[in-house]
């Protein structure tokens, strides 16, 4: 006895009915920590912080 899966991929729609395009073709998005942060971010994560308390800052 095979069974049905409960959903297709085609169940994925947007509220218009149509799907949604791929990603893929969208432009990466660059992160939100700026440039001159970064050496900061080196200097405590060296001292000790652990990555996710430095990037609660950033949040």
């Amino acid at each position: 006895m095979t069974q049905e899966p409960l959903w297709q991929p085609s169940d994925i729609q947007t509220q218009d009915g149509v799907e949604k395009e791929a990603d893929g073709d969208a432009p990466k998005r660059r992160g939100r920590i700026p440039q001159s942060a970064w050496p900061s971010i080196l200097e405590r994560y060296r001292a000790g912080a652990t990555l996710s308390a430095i990037a609660r800052e950033f949040i």
